[in-house]
Parts: structure tokens; sequence; C-alpha cells
């Protein structure tokens, strides 16, 4: 009697709880940029940037099971996959705005989520929640030595 309740104990804990890894098929892809665009590929390992009047650059990065690991963590508490795939909304309509793509997928799923920054503080939860996850899953990247020796991306959106 024990045992079988034991065991179901120790089966809804691990059901119910989050993985402690990412599956092995998991893969994130952000594709933002204002004059140009700036694509961090995890499949293909690479950051590339292609500015308006230069050519593209590739950067190779690192994707470790660390990295992976908490990315994919931040997915989980940023409740990615429950955000609406339709263009989130910002503020209002503002020129010069950055536009986001992040697609996320793992477990044999996929989500894209896109919408538009204008630098201004966020107005709902869930563009929040994006730019929040897309800004700790950049930082790290961004501070890899292949990546920071990067040409800068222009300064003017045009």
């Amino acid at each position: 009697m024990v045992k079988p309740l034991l065991l179901l104990a120790v089966v809804a804990s691990t059901g119910s709880g989050q993985p402690r890894q990412a599956p092995s098929d998991f893969a994130v892809r952000i594709e933002f940029g204002c004059a140009g665009v700036d694509v961090l590929d995890s499949v293909k390992g690479t950051y590339e940037r292609e500015m308006s009047r230069e050519l593209r650059q590739v950067a190779k990065i690192a994707m470790n099971d660390e990295l992976k690991d908490r990315w994919f963590h931040l997915v989980s508490e940023a409740r990615f996959f429950d955000i609406s795939s339709e263009r989130l909304a910002g503020v209002a309509i503002c020129e010069p705005s950055t536009r986001y793509t992040l697609t996320v997928s793992g477990d044999g799923r996929q989500h894209t989520v896109r919408w538009e920054d204008c630098s201004l503080e966020p107005t709902t939860a869930e563009h929040k929640r994006i730019q929040t996850l897309v800004s700790e899953m950049l930082a790290p990247v961004k501070a890899m030595p292949s990546v920071a020796r990067l040409r800068p991306p222009d300064l003017i959106c045009l």
C-alpha cells in the first residue's frame, strides 16, 4: 500500500514540475533590427548582422548546455508559449521602431511572436515579459568575443 502511494507521489511531482533540462530539440531564433537586421540562430550556432550599407557579418556562437538550459528556463518563466502569436501592439505607432521576431521550438512544437519596440516602456504584461525575455537571452550572446567583434549596427533607422 505504501509503495503505490509513494510511486504516485513521485510521478505526480515529476509531471507537475518544470523539467530541469532543455529538450534535445530546443532552439531559439531571434531576428531584430531597425535599419539593419541582427539574427541569433541557435540551430546554426550563429549571430548575423546585416547592415544597410555594409556586407553581412557572421559570428559563430558557443551554444553550451548551460546556456541552452538557462534559455529554456527563461522561456518557461516568461510563459512564452502562452503569448499570442498575433503581433503584439506597442503604445502607439512610432518611428523609428525596432522590429522583433522570436521563434522558440522544443518538444516537437514551435511558437513565434512578432512585435515592435519604440524604446518606450511596455504597456502590457505580455509585452514586458517578451522584452525581458529577449534582453536576458541576448545579453550573454552579445558579450561573447565573436559577437562583440562585429561592427556596430547602423545608428540611424531609415
